[in-house]
């Protein structure tokens, strides 16, 4: 089958949660599948790590957007009812690019990673859709509102209703979604969301193996510190 794949960011080097899930299920993917690789980056990407990606995508395309381009998109998005970060990586150019890939390939399938992809193909009717939704972002707002400064807040809440609406709208326009887990396919508000997969991340178990160590109060986190959760 010829899938292709539309990511937020380019899924290699392996330094953040989204990119390292993006990466393993494109890699396994692509055992069975030709792999057409579609990514936004809003910084520049090294030549080497899209060599790597050659190794098991058929072909890749990075669309670079720029800090104006999406500086307008999120000024204009204030008086739309899209949420800001689907905004954020939503762009004419690539919306273009896109289009001449799916012209080009014509893919028997494509997967969006998160909700910020998805209006790149919502009108796509006749196509075979999967939504990785990977956490439920409308929580993580929702989250974040309580902590945030006082003056932030009605921005977060407005962020958080949005996303509540639409991924409930992207629910309705994708054949199949999955999520990393039971809990946040809870707290999606879509009344079929017990339809949604649960495919959580797993644990290379050939590099991180269990050792013997002597007790200690030593505590290691690793993960992106500019995520919230985090």
């Amino acid at each position: 089958m010829k899938l292709l794949v539309l990511l937020s960011r380019v899924p290699y080097p392996l330094e953040k949660g989204d990119k390292l899930r993006a990466y393993h299920l494109v890699r396994r993917l692509a055992r069975r599948h030709e792999i057409h690789l579609f990514c936004l980056s809003d910084t520049d990407t090294a030549p080497e790590h899209l060599e790597h990606l050659r190794e098991f995508c058929s072909y890749i395309e990075v669309v670079r957007i720029k800090r104006w381009s999406i500086f307008l998109k999120l000024l204009t998005a204030v008086f739309s009812r899209l949420p800001f970060q689907v905004a954020y990586f939503h762009h004419a150019a690539a919306q273009r690019r896109i289009e001449q890939v799916m012209e080009r390939a014509r893919p028997d399938h494509v997967l969006c990673q998160l909700v910020r992809t998805t209006e790149y193909v919502r009108s796509h009717f006749a196509l075979h859709k999967t939504l990785d939704y990977m956490d439920t972002l409308s929580k993580g707002m929702e989250r974040r509102t309580e902590t945030a400064p006082f003056y932030l807040r009605p921005l977060f809440r407005a962020e958080t209703r949005r996303l509540i609406r639409y991924e409930n709208l992207m629910f309705d326009q994708f054949d199949n979604s999955v999520i990393i887990s039971a809990q946040d396919r809870d707290y999606i508000y879509h009344p079929l969301r017990d339809r949604m997969k649960v495919i959580p991340n797993g644990v290379d178990m050939e590099h991180f193996r269990p050792q013997h160590v002597d007790p200690h109060y030593d505590l290691l986190f690793t993960g992106n510190m500019n995520y919230p959760p985090n």
